[in-house]
């Protein structure tokens, strides 16, 4: 599957990690777990099928993609963490896989809450 993310300035792309730094807002995200794999995490400002004259004049606008493998199910669990211009929060993320379904626990700043992932097919 494609995982799809807009933005009107570009991403700052690290493996699975990705940034956004705005004028007035940032966006932090990771890709935390995707059952079949994540094989590319890619940025491009190209909007294909459309023609270059449809966009003159238009700001310049930015897509991440993010590519799972092949399979005939799909569970992706991603973090988007948007903040104040130089004021970036930090959430902690525990995986906890040790039986069949998969348990993240996340915490900023005393806010916790948790996710499970259901590990039967």
């Amino acid at each position: 599957i494609q995982w799809l993310l807009h933005s009107l300035n570009p991403f700052e792309i690290n493996e699975n990690q990705f940034a956004i730094k705005g004028e007035k807002a940032g966006l932090e995200g990771r890709i935390l777990y995707a059952s079949s794999g994540i094989s590319s995490v890619t940025q491009t400002d190209v909007f294909d099928g459309v023609r270059e004259e449809e966009l003159t004049g238009l700001a310049n606008q930015y897509h991440l993609q993010a590519e799972t493998g092949a399979a005939r199910k799909h569970i992706l669990v991603s973090l988007l963490v948007p903040h104040k211009p130089k004021q970036r929060k930090l959430v902690s993320v525990i995986k906890d896989d040790q039986g069949m379904d998969i348990y993240y626990y996340f915490d900023e700043n005393g806010s916790a809450f948790s996710l499970k992932v259901d590990g039967r097919e």
